[in-house]
């Protein structure tokens, strides 16, 4: 009798540990959501999910569709903490739009992601996130938080490159600095985040891509990395924020219409000893002589390079139309 006794009260400790470890249901998340405290934009839900498996987020039958049923459902605000969840690779793909999304407020990635990405992603995508943590995130991929319009930070402390996109249209972005190791800088990459101020671009960046920082308003450069070599067509055009730049002796390309529009443009030292290579963009065909790097810049607008390399300048393809601008330092 004793030993049946045993036995039962054994199967009963497994029972309930088998409970206790059960995958998180829908209905189990959307019980955890309703009954919280909060759920408001300024006071949101705390969710936390550890141990809870994402699956293929390109598939309705994941978790992830789960987890955006379940959020969508409830009917409240979230701050959505997944760095504890389970994934099948180390890529958070988030392409699908989806009911639930526009819930989130915040959202920490799981730790095993290294990328973000969101490759097919229109415009109806994470509307109400302001802030995103990736402790792992080493690349933001395409159109990783496109048209993301509240977000105003992130926090990418490993992040080392930015594809196609990924911070395109994010216009409440309003970060002063961005990662530390950063060192490429992708075409698109924060096309018209007009509220960006950012008054320095990190040590190791190498390439800044076509139109990366376009209509980004507020910047306030006023130096650019030593290791950059090239700045891409229509980088910085419409930055009205630019006053006074210079630009280091690696640089060897500069892009058709690079800071066209910049109004308030009046000072460009360049300490490039040869006349960086003036080029046209990929995406569209400009003529030798409309590359126009300064286009539309102050009308006093100045322009020093090296004492020695006046006149290579003033006779480079792209750099003769600003002849009467350049300088000696």
């Amino acid at each position: 009798m004793k030993r049946i006794f045993g036995i039962l009260i054994f199967l009963a400790i497994l029972v309930s540990f088998a409970c206790k470890n059960a995958p998180m249901t829908k209905a189990d998340i959307e019980a955890t959501i309703v009954n919280s405290a909060g759920g408001t934009k300024e006071d949101p839900v705390q969710l936390s999910l550890k141990g809870f498996s994402l699956g293929d987020m390109r598939s309705k039958d994941s978790g992830w569709f789960s987890l955006l049923d379940a959020i969508e459902a409830a009917g409240k605000y979230v701050s959505l903490d997944l760095s504890g969840c389970k994934m099948p690779t180390d890529t958070f793909d988030h392409r699908a739009n989806h009911a639930g999304k526009d819930k989130v407020v915040s959202l920490s990635l799981p730790d095993a992601a290294t990328i973000i990405q969101a490759p097919s992603s229109s415009y109806q995508t994470f509307v109400n996130i302001k802030y995103v943590r990736g402790s792992n995130i080493s690349y933001t991929g395409k159109n990783a938080l496109l048209a993301w319009e509240s977000l105003e930070n992130v926090d990418f402390p490993k992040l080392n490159a930015t594809g196609h996109g990924s911070f395109e249209f994010c216009r409440s972005f309003n970060s002063t600095s961005l990662p530390e190791k950063i060192n490429y800088i992708d075409d698109f990459s924060f096309l018209g985040c007009r509220s960006l101020t950012l008054t320095s671009i990190p040590d190791g960046v190498t390439h800044i891509g076509y139109t990366a920082f376009r209509k980004c308003e507020r910047l306030a450069l006023t130096s650019f990395p030593a290791e950059l070599k090239l700045i891409g067509p229509n980088a910085f055009e419409d930055c009205i924020g630019l006053e006074e730049i210079a630009l280091p002796a690696a640089l060897t390309s500069l892009g058709a219409y690079a800071f066209k529009g910049c109004t308030n443009l009046r000072t460009v030292t360049i300490n490039a000893i040869t006349p960086p290579k003036a080029g046209a963009s990929t995406y569209i065909k400009v003529e030798p002589e409309k590359w126009e790097m300064f286009a539309n810049t102050h009308p006093d607008l100045k322009i020093k390079v090296p004492a020695n390399s006046v006149q290579a300048y003033k006779e480079a393809e792209g750099w003769r139309e600003y002849a009467d601008k350049i300088s000696g330092m």
